[in-house]
């Protein structure tokens, strides 16, 4: 099947299953507005379940969620806040949620059993950067709240490795679309509206994560490197942050992994868009406050109970856990891979495109299809490179005339690089219809290469990018 029609197919599938996520209930006011976000004074009882807890002088975990809701999903940060507060914090972990929305101020809770306790509100000033704000909220966290183990979970719109194209006028360049998917709910119903994670439009084009609609502003996935380095270097003393999670769509790359892998342990994402509705962080709180979890476990049991969420919802779908300790075994073996390929390039520069052409083809990519799985491109050039071994002369379908231990070495080095992916990867789910999904993706454009690619730390210390400038061309 052409990748036009396969495209097309997933996107009227993707469609369809948005109708199923939610009943489109409105919710607003009940535990904060724009004017009032304080429903009960601090160190004052919940109305229901326990007492509001102080902090804690150590805590097992701080959990904190970084919600930037200065934009089309500010419905949806309530909506996650009240599953919050199914559980809330305990003396021994701490939920906390710092929130941005629209207007001049941030909201920063510790959430309790039945309320969301506003701990301070802080004036956003303009001209703050979100890498500033993000390390302001970071050192309040864990000043205020310390713990033995950090979880910090970037809640947004997110959309790769890859930066925002300006205007002139600065402002992030959006295609103007409809405000979000639109799908009949069932046979008796009218439309009800569903909103991706990935952007306010059906062609997103916002990049990164964090944004905020109102400034204009975003966190680049370098400033996110630098922010975290800041994180763990200096206000945990050069601790690694136990767990990041990104709550937004398609951030479980290869290159994001990469970027943040020397100050995080363990990383959560999807490769693919998230439904608005997000992660579902009633369970999630309710396991980590009521069972001894390790950082690890506690990623898997995010992709486990998101897997459980959505599996009877929609066929598409994507979350894993990544053990960011192996990354840079994975990424020597992604190097190796592509220095093949682009030996292979100058010896037979035609049939050698044709040969890659051929696997990136069949290869499973997203709803942006310039990110496709690091596993099914892995496959799908094993399956051309034993062709090739088998078949060096055939005419139908050439193979490269390269030197043969160039294919062999290739094969070597894709082989091992699957048995790597899979050390990485702790934890996977994904729809049927992304079965082939394994955890991590990788940007591999076939018809223009992005300029801030080359900004991108994996871009600049690999072979990839030398690649896919050979491949485009």
């Amino acid at each position: 099947m052409k990748i036009a029609a396969k495209k097309s197919f997933f996107i009227f599938f993707l469609m369809f299953s948005y109708a199923k996520i939610y009943p489109g209930a409105n919710d607003h006011g009940y535990f904060f507005s724009h004017e009032r976000p304080v429903p009960h004074k601090q160190n004052t009882p919940s109305k229901q379940g326990r007492a509001i807890s102080p902090p804690a002088t150590e805590a097992e975990y701080t959990f904190l969620i970084l919600v930037q809701a200065s934009n089309n999903l500010e419905s949806f940060a309530q909506k996650n806040m009240k599953d919050m507060m199914k559980w809330g914090s305990t003396p021994n972990v701490n939920i906390l949620v710092d929130l941005h929305k629209t207007g001049d101020k941030s909201w920063r809770y510790k959430v309790e059993q039945g309320a969301c306790v506003v701990d301070s509100v802080e004036i956003r000033h303009k001209n703050a950067t979100i890498a500033e704000e993000v390390l302001s909220t970071a050192k309040w966290a864990i000043t205020k709240y310390p713990a033995k183990k950090y979880a910090i979970v970037f809640w947004n719109h997110g959309y790769g490795c890859i930066s925002p194209q300006l205007e002139t006028n600065n402002k992030p360049y959006t295609q103007v679309m409809n405000n979000s998917w639109r799908s009949p709910l069932n046979d008796t119903d009218t439309q009800t509206i569903h909103t991706s994670r990935a952007s306010r439009n059906s062609i997103p084009i916002d990049r990164s994560i964090l944004f905020d609609d109102e400034r204009n502003i975003y966190l680049s996935t370098e400033d996110l490197q630098e922010t975290l380095k800041t994180i763990s270097q200096t206000l945990l003393g050069g601790k690694k942050i136990d767990l990041v999670g990104m709550d937004a769509c398609l951030m479980g790359m290869m290159e994001i992994a990469n970027q943040i892998k020397e100050y995080v342990d363990y990383f959560v994402a999807s490769e693919e868009f998230e439904f608005a509705h997000g992660w579902p962080y009633g369970a999630i709180i309710e396991k980590l406050t009521t069972q001894p979890i390790t950082p690890k476990e506690l990623g898997q049991y995010i992709v486990t109970s998101y897997e459980n969420y959505y599996t009877n919802r929609t066929s598409y779908f994507t979350q894993a856990c990544i053990d960011l300790s192996k990354i840079a075994e994975l990424k020597n073996n992604i190097d190796g891979m592509a220095q093949l390929l682009v030996q292979g390039h100058t010896q037979d520069p035609d049939r050698m495109k044709l040969f890659i052409h051929q696997a990136r083809s069949q290869t499973l990519s997203f709803s942006l299809a310039d990110y496709v799985d690091i596993h099914s491109l892995y496959q799908e050039l094993l399956k051309v490179t034993q062709y090739a071994l088998d078949n060096p002369y055939n005419k139908p379908t050439p193979a490269p005339r390269i030197n043969q231990t160039i294919i062999t070495s290739l094969h070597a080095t894709l082989t091992e690089g699957i048995k790597l992916l899979n050390a990485c990867v702790v934890q996977n789910c994904t729809g049927r219809y992304l079965s082939r999904a394994r955890g991590l993706s990788l940007y591999f454009p076939q018809k223009t290469l992005d300029p801030s690619y080359i900004q991108n730390e994996f871009a600049q210390t690999t072979q990839w990018i030398n690649l896919l400038m050979k491949q485009i061309r």
